[in-house]
This record gives C-alpha cells, structure tokens and sequence, in this order.
C-alpha cells in the first residue's frame, strides 16, 4: 500500500477545501486538467478492446474538488495499479475497491493471488486469498469460501481492464529480448553480472566497487552462474 497510495493535493482558484476519501488515480489527472482548462475532452477509453489510438484512461477530478466525496458517484469505486520493473522476476497487478485489495503476479499460475482487508489489516499481513491463512473450525471454513469469492470478484473485474496474462507474457519476451541483446552486444557482460569488470560503456550505478547493472545480478552470477 506505501508504495501505490501516494498523496494528492489539487489547489486554486474555485478548487473548494475538501478531504476526499474517494478512491482515485493518477491517470485521472489529464482529464481533471483538460477539464479545468475548458479544452475538449478526449474520448474515455471503454476497457481492454478498446482501438481508440486517442482514447484516454482516467475520470475527471472536477466534481470531487467541487463537492468532495458527495461527487463520489462521478468516479468508479475502484483502482488499478500495474508494475513491470527490472528488480522483479514477473509483472504485477494491484485493484483496490474500498477497503479490500487484490493482487495477481505474473500470469496468475505462477504465484498465488494475495487478498488484503486494509482497515482489519493495514499492514498486509494475512493473505485472505489463501488457505493456510484459516483456522480448520466451521467458522472459519465460512470466512474462507466466502474471502475467494471476493477474490475471484476482484480478480474478473481486473480483467475487463486489462488482461494482464498477456501483458505479462509480452514484457517478460521483452525482457528476454533485450537481454539477449545485452549479451551480444556487451562484451563483458559477464563481468558486469559478477561485479569483476566495469561495462564497455558507462552505465548506473557506477559506485565505486560495483559495476553490476544491478546489485542483486551479482549475487545471483556468483551463487547460481549455470543459470546464465
């Protein structure tokens, strides 16, 4: 949650003094400033088939900032949040609605989802989408069925915006691509994994003492090299 719930502050002129604890997206911030700059809107994109080149992502802010959460209606009562980094061994996806968030990895087959209460469980702690997070009483049983049929909710609604197996498996072929890439093209690449030979060209980070694109390539070479 630190790390997709960021803080947002709109302020200016006709901008009203509101908390608003509607749920909302950095993706709706262009809209929100065509609005309030009077320009024509784009066109809204209409989820996962869309073909609009021009559609946009994203719902305008106006009516929150001017009546706060009672323009909760304007807005849909989830968010989307999606990361492909270089540090991860597969892409994920986050979609909050409410209190109750749901993440998937990678395709979905490669790990199992994870489904937090964010009020019960702030700090994410218990994996509502898993079994072992139950006791074996009847009660418990209930709470279970009735938790992955949120998940199983959470999840489909994240598919009409994106589906993300494919995605997943288009930036992971990137991924290998331009590491293969990589390695035609860098002389030392070995070096540059282990951290025993600077790059051919300069590249971050550059500290003293490490030459690895990235410090966990290093210790991945020099414990696993059969892997590369």
């Amino acid at each position: 949650e630190a790390s997709t719930h960021v803080p947002l502050v709109i302020a200016g002129p006709g901008i009203g003094h509101h908390e608003v604890q509607t749920l909302t997206s950095l993706v709706d911030l262009l809209p929100t400033f065509v609005e309030l700059a009077g320009a024509a809107s784009p066109p809204r994109s209409t989820g996962r088939f869309d073909k609009d080149a021009e559609a946009i992502d994203g719902y305008s802010l106006v009516p929150l900032l001017k009546d706060g959460d009672l323009a909760a209606a304007s807005h849909p009562d989830h968010v989307i949040s999606q990361f492909h980094g270089e540090t991860l061994a597969m892409s994920w996806y986050m979609i909050r609605r409410g209190e109750i968030k749901y993440v998937a990895w990678g395709t979905g087959e490669e790990h199992e989802p994870q489904l937090f209460n964010l009020t019960a469980d702030p700090e994410e702690w218990v994996n509502l989408a898993s079994p072992q997070s139950y006791g074996a009483d009847v009660s418990e049983r209930h709470r279970m069925q009735h938790n992955l049929v949120v998940a199983r909710e959470m999840d489909a609604l994240l598919r009409r915006s994106i589906d993300y197996p494919s995605v997943t498996k288009e930036v992971a072929q990137y991924n290998l691509d331009m590491a293969r890439w990589w390695v035609r093209t860098e002389p030392y690449w070995r070096g540059v994994l282990s951290g025993t030979h600077p790059a051919s060209q300069p590249q971050p980070p550059m500290s003293k003492g490490n030459a690895t694109l990235n410090e966990d390539w290093g210790v991945l070479w020099r414990g696993h090299s059969d892997w590369y």
